[in-house]
Parts: structure tokens; sequence; C-alpha cells
């Protein structure tokens, strides 16, 4: 009997991670992709640990929800406000539009703006980090995204000057 229990003590939170992990791949399948710029969120500490800490550089396209920041014209992440995504035909980033989160209905995706707001962070393997920090001060850095029908945003690789970066 004590080894019946103990098969399934061990059983059942293995079999709950593989249901977690297989959930999070399925997302990456079943969203839509994106590519969104990002830049260093510290400029004197882009690498934390294992972690690249960024901030998206998204290309606005205008704000019906939330405040401009006063003087500079730059919209600011809301609480309570979705960012929607749409295409653009002259650049490989999408146009984003803030807008209250009942109106969604018309975008290609769209994510809960709390979600891409500073600082995010990226895993990286703690003995290429500075080689990475050097290369995120010299080239363009973007993160392949894909967000579900859900709003839910999942990170898939990080680009620098359009190439994949392997860790």
């Amino acid at each position: 009997m004590k080894d019946r229990l103990l098969l399934v003590a061990v059983v059942i939170p293995i079999l709950g991670l593989l249901a977690l992990i297989g959930r999070a791949e399925f997302k990456l399948l079943d969203g839509r992709p994106w590519m969104l710029r990002i830049h260093g969120y510290d400029p004197r500490d882009l690498i934390s640990g294992h972690y690249l800490r960024f901030a998206y550089e998204l290309d606005w396209e205008g704000s019906t929800c939330g405040e401009t920041a006063a003087g500079f014209g730059e919209i600011q992440l809301a609480e309570g406000c979705c960012l929607c995504f749409s295409e653009q035909s002259w650049s490989p980033y999408p146009g984003v539009r803030q807008l209250a989160c009942d109106q969604v209905d018309g975008c290609l995706s769209w994510t809960r703006a709390r979600d891409l707001a500073p600082p995010q962070r990226y895993f990286i393997p703690e003995d290429r980090g500075t080689e990475l920090e050097e290369a995120l001060r010299t080239r363009e850095a973007a993160l392949r995204v894909t967000i579900s029908d859900d709003g839910t945003l999942a990170i898939d690789r990080l680009y620098l000057d359009g190439e994949p970066w392997r860790p």
C-alpha cells in the first residue's frame, strides 16, 4: 500500500508539470507571431543574474485608453487597457494602439497593456551575459512573441539584427 501511495505522490506532480509545459508549447503554436523591438531597461545592469532586463519599443498608432505623458506625446501603458496589434506594410514590426479591453474585437492580436510594461525579463545562460550585453548596446534587438486568441503573450526567441540569437 505504501509503495502505491508513493508512486501516486510522485506521478501526479510530474503529470501536472508536463500538462503545464504542454499548454505553454501549445500556446506558442496556436497564436499569431509578432516581432517586437526591445531595448535594455537598465543601462547600468542590462544583465541581472540569469536575465536580460528589457522594455518593448512599440510603433504607436494612438491611444483611446489611458493618458499620454505630458509634453512628450508618448503613450504610457495603462492598467486596465489592452494593446491592439496590426500589420504595417512598410515595417516588419506591428503597429500598436492602446484601447479599452472591451474594444479588441477588430484586432489581429491583442494583449493586456500591463503584460508589456517594463521591466521585462528574458532568461539567458550566465556565461553568455557579457557577450549579450555588448551586443545589445551595438545591435538592434527584437523578440519574436506569440499572442494567443485569449491575449496571452509568450516569448519565443531573441533576435539581434534580424538573426536569431543562439544561447
